[in-house]
């Protein structure tokens, strides 16, 4: 809760960074239908870049779907998601042209119950936060799968420019 309602997130809205409070406003469930969109260039090459300093090591990436988080040299990642690629392909068709990540690991992402604790360098989930049913405690699960000074690494929408700001 203390992370949550205390820690600062620096986040991008268009090419301009900035800092914001982290605010936990309860949960939010998945809702499907969107279409998939590619990630523009400037924000893969912006996203690679914030992450270069956090992603080493050996780690995850929870649903990257069609846009895994570009990775430093030398740094390995296992792709978890709750489906298989084939799976996920039926589950959503319009995911069907899509180029997706090979699914390492089938487990719930929220609670990683395959990982065992203290294991991983780095946990990245880019629009995952803001699905779970129990954020706080997917944030609890993903500390202790990480080792000591091992990161995670999120990227969450601000509501100021998302698609679907007010």
């Amino acid at each position: 809760d203390r992370i949550a309602r205390r820690g600062w997130a620096q986040f991008a809205c268009g090419n301009r960074p900035r800092r914001t409070r982290i605010a936990h406003r309860g949960s939010v469930r998945l809702s499907f239908g969107y279409p998939v969109m590619s990630l523009p260039p400037d924000v893969v090459a912006n996203r690679a870049r914030i992450a270069a300093p956090y992603l080493a090591g050996s780690g995850i990436e929870i649903g990257a779907l069609d846009s895994p988080t570009p990775l430093p040299p030398g740094a390995k990642v296992r792709y978890v998601d709750l489906h298989t690629a084939s799976e996920l392909r039926r589950q959503f068709p319009q995911l069907a042209d899509a180029s997706l990540v090979s699914v390492d690991i089938v487990d719930d992402g929220e609670k990683l119950a395959a990982i065992d604790d203290a294991s991983i360098d780095f946990l990245a989930a880019n629009h995952m936060l803001e699905h779970c049913e129990n954020p706080l405690g997917a944030l609890r699960h993903h500390l202790r799968k990480v080792r000591p000074g091992g990161w995670l690494f999120y990227a969450i929408p601000e509501m100021r420019c998302c698609f679907d700001s007010v």
